[in-house]
């Protein structure tokens, strides 16, 4: 507990909550104090008064008064004119955004960092080894209606309707299958690479694919590099932390 009031600086409190406007007192006090261990008043400023013990009855009128005080209403909101309700929304979004994602990437690294998650693959296998076959290093696995899986060489995709993708149960096959070019499964590899944790290996990269195709990659991705967006970490080329939030974007342009 612990009340308080000083008539001089306009200001106290009721248990934390602050005293925004003078009160109306039963009580003619400069200055008091009231807490579990300590109970004092101030009868004036002027001349040599000093801090007085309150009585048990003083203590209690204290109490009382403080139990009924009303809290004066808080004002109302400040109407924000369109901008700045855009901007509000847009800020507190943003602060979602990378509490979740900081929560992602502490807990989920091998998962697939995805800029619209209406399409979800849901389960990617990545692993990182210096000596990977192209199949191992891209192939993913995805679970789930219009969710996209692959094995290296050929990319099938579960269809769209969830009433359909539920007979699945019952052994029905509701998938498309389509074998992927040279350069189609080098685009599926940077890709998946890039979005996780780790990157694209470019030494990986460069046995799977070429040193030709390495640089014209890095070539590709020097803008992005520049604007913060990429960055090449110990031989990976990975995404900035603002990188992600439009990777989509990103790959395209890396896809020549």
């Amino acid at each position: 507990m612990k009340i308080t009031y000083d008539t001089q600086t306009q200001s106290g409190e009721i248990n934390g909550k602050n005293i925004s406007q003078k009160p109306t007192f039963n009580f003619d006090y400069e200055w008091f104090l009231l807490t579990d261990n300590v109970a004092y008043k101030l009868l004036s400023y002027g001349g040599m008064n000093e801090n007085e013990p309150m009585s048990e009855e003083e203590k209690q009128e204290v109490i009382s008064w403080a139990n009924s005080y009303e809290f004066p209403a808080p004002p109302p909101p400040k109407e924000l004119s369109l901008d700045e309700l855009k901007l509000k929304k847009i800020n507190e979004l943003n602060s979602y955004v990378d509490l979740r994602l900081h929560t992602f990437l502490a807990n989920y690294p091998a998962v697939e960092q995805k800029s619209f998650p209406d399409k979800k693959e849901e389960a990617l296998r990545v692993k990182k080894d210096e000596s990977l076959s192209l199949e191992e290093a891209v192939a993913y696995l995805g679970f789930g209606p219009a969710a996209h899986s692959y094995d290296g060489h050929n990319r099938s995709f579960n269809i769209a309707s969830i009433k359909k993708y539920n007979e699945i149960l019952e052994g029905k096959r509701h998938f498309e299958v389509e074998e992927l070019t040279a350069l189609e499964r080098e685009h599926e590899y940077i890709m998946t690479r890039l979005r996780t944790m780790w990157g694209i290996n470019l030494r990986e990269m460069e046995a799977l694919f070429s040193k030709d195709r390495v640089q014209k990659l890095l070539s590709l991705s020097e803008r992005f590099i520049q604007k913060g967006l990429l960055f090449i970490d110990e031989g990976h080329l990975k995404l900035s932390s603002d990188g992600i939030f439009i990777s989509d974007n990103i790959l395209v342009e890396l896809f020549d």
